[in-house]
Formats: C-alpha cells, sequence, structure tokens
C-alpha cells in the first residue's frame, strides 16, 4: 500500500521531525493498520550529527548517503534559516512532500507550496497561497485571500486574518493575531501573543498589543 509516492526522508532528528514522523505515521495507520510504517520513512541528520540508530524503530540516515531517487524529503527543523540552508546543501534535484495532516481544514481552492508542512487541527481557507517549505502548525487559521512567503513558521495557535500577505522568512509566535488586510516584509518576528494591527514594512521582532519593534541590537 503506498500512501506517498515514494519513501519518506525527514531532514532533522529532534523534537519537530519526531513529530513529523507522527504526522506521517498518522496518516498511514489511518488507511492502514498493517502497513509496515518504519520501511516507508528514515530520518537524516548532517555527517558531524550522525550516530548508528533509531527513533521508534525508524532509521537515522547520514545525508553523505542521500540521493534524490532515495526519496522525497519533508525537512522538520523549526528555523526557516535552517530550512533553507538544508534545501540549498542537498541535491538540486532532491524532490521534496508536502504534508498535511489528516485533521488539518484545508480548502480545495488554495495552494501549498513545495515541502510545506500543515500540522493537526489547522484550517486554512479559500483562495489563499502557503509558501515552500512553510510550516504552519496546531490548530493556526489562516482566512481568505491570503498570501503566505517561503519559509515562513507559525507556532501553535496563531490567527491571521483574510486579505494579508506574509514574506518570506517570518516566523510567528504561539497565539499571535494579525489583522485583516496587513502586510508584513521578510526576515520579521512575530512574538508570543503579539497584536499586529497595521502593516510591517521593517524587519525586526514585533511584541505586545498593540505590537511594537523591539529596538535592534547594538554591536
Amino acid at each position: 500500500m503506498k500512501l506517498f509516492d515514494s519513501k519518506i526522508i525527514i531532514a532533522g532528528a529532534g523534537g519537530f521531525a519526531k513529530e513529523v514522523l507522527m504526522y506521517v505515521h498518522d496518516i498511514y495507520t489511518l488507511k492502514s493498520h498493517t502497513f509496515p510504517f518504519q520501511e516507508a520513512v528514515e530520518f537524516m541528520v548532517d555527517d558531524a550529527s550522525f550516530t548508528e540508530g533509531s527513533i521508534h524503530g525508524v532509521r537515522i540516515l547520514p545525508q553523505s548517503e542521500f540521493s534524490p531517487d532515495r526519496g522525497k524529503v519533508i525537512i522538520a527543523i523549526g528555523s526557516g534559516k535552517i530550512r533553507e540552508k538544508i534545501a540549498g546543501n542537498l541535491p538540486q534535484n532532491t524532490q521534496y512532500a508536502t504534508l498535511i495532516h489528516p485533521t488539518a481544514n484545508v480548502s480545495q481552492w488554495t495552494s501549498i507550496g513545495e515541502g510545506a508542512v500543515i500540522t493537526p487541527g489547522c484550517i486554512i481557507t479559500v483562495d489563499t497561497h502557503i509558501g515552500k517549505q512553510s510550516q504552519i502548525n496546531f490548530q493556526s487559521c489562516i482566512a481568505h485571500d491570503c498570501t503566505i512567503g517561503d519559509f515562513v513558521t507559525t507556532a501553535p495557535g496563531v490567527r491571521i486574518s483574510g486579505n494579508c500577505t506574509v514574506g518570506n522568512h517570518v516566523y510567528f509566535g504561539t497565539n499571535a493575531i494579525i489583522r485583516q488586510g496587513i502586510s508584513i516584509c521578510d526576515e520579521t518576528t512575530i512574538g508570543m501573543g503579539a497584536v499586529i494591527l497595521n502593516s510591517l514594512t521593517q524587519p525586526g521582532t514585533y511584541v505586545g498589543n498593540p505590537a511594537r519593534k523591539l529596538p535592534d541590537a547594538l554591536g
């Protein structure tokens, strides 16, 4: 039984990588209780971090053994910058799996970029685009007509209202709230619980309600 069209290679072996393993397992067990799940997945880490072993019965692979014909990759790292770096270090013809958890409610009239991960309980409504290698975490909601850039990360419980535009490499902390019609520039971090009422045109870190930009670090 083939639920993905190739083996899944999970790049990373930390906490989020184990969660991605759980999501892949959920997809398999939803369809079959007998499929040998461990045969369909491998972890992959850089050679400097590699030690022989497995995680929940799934083998850990050194990156030097990877080739694009081995399977499709999911980069399971929380930092968008690191995800981009890993993708840049893999062969140019590497293919990436897009993972949407069975409990996520994703409109058929939206598009999800290559390598994106949509986790349990998320809601993504109509005419929205999620960029490549983005991660939308537990119970985050993205409303209609939004454009979300590449390598974006939402922590759990983020609320992005309709007609918002989010740049690349934006990180949303847990329970951040974005008002309708907002634009957020590249390279921006939104703190936990922050409420964004106006468009953000300068990269940086924004916290509070209403959100304010933290001073840039000196030195």
